[in-house]
């Protein structure tokens, strides 16, 4: 509690002002349990917010972009040509959960109000909440950033930042979307879809685990992972790719595609032969990962529609218009579109 100490004949009309001004005062903090089960106290009034990461930094970016101190990793310029102008003013902090260093003087220099870190729920990142709290005095959150809890992320920082009408109809478009890829698995029959690999790096050779946050999209696609569930991440090689012969391949990398559409050597692997190597948009984040986030919604669509378009009743150019409207605050062109969703 605060003491204020006034001179002994100090006017009345002063000490009524000061009284009524410190009474009328907001409660300046409250309480709230992050996904770790953190007990973290918040300011009441949430205005200045740094990412931990890139996941972080593209969720706030959607929801409260004046809020948001800068970029984990700034965006590249082709990006950030498909993002509302105001984002390219942003500058780049570095990222806290992919191991640079903690710059308390530079976290200190910004004096966030809160520091919000959204992706994988474990000891490893309650750790360095802890750790950066406690060397900085900022409080810092971690939330849950699995993909189908997106309605229910936004609905909560949208309280904790204040924005809670922008977070209901953000929350509202990510339920919709989980909903339609849902029923295009239901529609076309869990027990009928592929098997899948998603290739990351440049080689595509870098496997990821159904346990991992960006094979994420896998399950909701109704797609089997490949990649044993005792291999959270790691490198595999030409032979092992073969090996588990996937019906479906998944990636970004247009190096890593266009070698299995050419090379003799993967002519027998049954993503080949059915023709469903799938190069995914990246721009202006990957639609299937990079970061493991929000932008990830709209590849569920991607992926539904190359893959099962029998099945897939929505329309995929009007779903991007509307997404890159709502959540990247940006209207894009025809010219745009038709880049973006141009076969590959």
């Amino acid at each position: 509690m605060t003491t204020l100490l006034l001179p002994r004949r100090a006017p009345i009309a002063l000490v009524l002002a000061l009284i009524l001004l410190m009474a009328g005062s907001p409660t300046h903090a409250r309480t709230i349990t992050d996904a770790a089960g953190r007990q973290v106290v918040i300011p009441d009034q949430v205005e200045h917010i740094m990412p931990a990461g890139p996941p972080a930094a593209l969720v706030l970016y959607t929801l409260a972009p004046k809020k948001l101190l800068g970029w984990a990793h700034k965006p590249p310029a082709e990006a950030l040509a498909l993002l509302d102008p105001a984002a390219a003013q942003l500058p780049e902090l570095g990222a806290l959960t992919h191991g640079d260093d903690i710059d308390t003087g530079l976290i200190q220099k910004l004096h966030p109000d809160l520091i919000v870190d959204i992706g994988t729920v474990s000891p490893r990142y309650r750790d360095l909440a802890d750790k950066v709290q406690a060397a900085t005095g900022v409080p810092y959150i971690l939330l849950d950033g699995r993909l189908d809890r997106t309605p229910e992320l936004y609905r909560l920082l949208g309280q904790i930042t204040g924005t809670e009408a922008t977070a209901a109809a953000l929350a509202d478009e990510a339920g919709r979307i989980l909903t339609e890829a849902r029923a295009a698995l239901t529609a076309s029959g869990s027990a009928s879809r592929p098997s899948a690999y998603y290739g990351r790096g440049e080689e595509g050779l870098t496997a990821v685990g159904p346990s991992a946050i960006s094979a994420e999209p896998l399950p909701l696609l109704g797609l089997g992972n490949v990649v044993p569930a005792d291999k959270p991440k790691g490198d595999i090689d030409r032979a092992q790719l073969q090996a588990w012969n996937p019906a479906v391949v998944l990636t970004m990398s247009e190096g890593f595609a266009t070698q299995l559409r050419t090379d003799p050597a993967f002519a027998q692997l049954a993503a080949v032969a059915d023709h469903h190597v799938l190069l995914a948009p990246k721009l202006p984040f990957g639609w299937i990962d990079e970061p493991p986030s929000v932008n990830r919604l709209l590849g569920l669509l991607w992926v539904e529609q190359a893959l099962d378009p029998e099945h897939f009743t929505g329309d995929l150019r009007a779903a991007t218009r509307s997404f890159f409207h709502d959540f990247y605050r940006r209207d894009l062109t025809e010219t745009e579109l038709d880049q973006l969703l141009q076969p590959r």
